[in-house]
């Protein structure tokens, strides 16, 4: 099987997951409306965000912080909201860039808001079995359960995130995953690391203000 087939056939399974993904999350949202803030946070997304995306040099990626606005949705109202803006946003920054002219190949865009989608539930479900299995629930109102948090949440983000990018992408080259990852993925750990701490920085001021 040529490597365009088994691209094709990987974009279709993560599309899948993500749709899969984006309905349980909507499906499992609190039935009372989101507030405000959630809706300040989604426009946000929307609006500014994929304006803050940046290329980056002698890559074929770009990094955006919107890692931060994930979250902060995350520590503010749960993982299904923090999903659902994800892949929002994921689509919203799609289509700012391809109005700037960067070009994406057949089903990347949906590939790309399905890979936001599974990356952050991911995040969620790794997030709640070890809070499960420590059997000690944390809370972000405890500075050193913040930092546990967001340290897991910025973790589990980037490493199923990159791994998906990476694979792809070597699909695409003939390259190997790993030496993408290496080469075009790693830089990128910086994002999650600065958007978690922004996160929590802006938790503490909305919750200590």
């Amino acid at each position: 099987m040529d490597r365009q087939r088994i691209s094709n056939y990987s974009k279709v399974i993560v599309i899948i997951l993500g749709v899969c993904c984006v309905a349980v999350a909507l499906a499992t949202l609190p039935m009372r409306p989101p507030g405000w803030g959630y809706l300040y946070l989604l426009a946000f997304a929307i609006l500014i965000a994929p304006r803050m995306t940046l290329m980056l040099p002698r890559s074929k990626f770009a990094i955006s912080f919107s890692d931060a606005v994930i979250f902060l949705t995350f520590l503010l109202y749960d993982g299904n909201a923090a999903i659902v803006l994800a892949a929002v946003e994921t689509l919203a920054n799609c289509i700012y860039l391809r109005s700037k002219g960067l070009t994406f190949g057949r089903l990347m865009v949906p590939t790309n808001v399905s890979i936001a989608a599974v990356s952050t539930s991911v995040t969620f479900l790794v997030c709640h079995a070890l809070t499960t299995l420590s059997g000690n629930p944390l809370s972000p109102a405890k500075t050193p359960h913040l930092i546990t948090i967001v340290g897991i949440l910025a973790v589990s983000q980037f490493i199923v995130s990159s791994v998906l990018a990476a694979y792809f992408q070597a699909l695409k080259d003939g390259s190997s995953t790993w030496d993408t990852w290496k080469k075009d993925c790693f830089s990128s750990s910086m994002t999650q690391i600065v958007g978690a701490g922004l996160a929590a920085l802006v938790f503490k001021l909305i919750n200590y203000s």
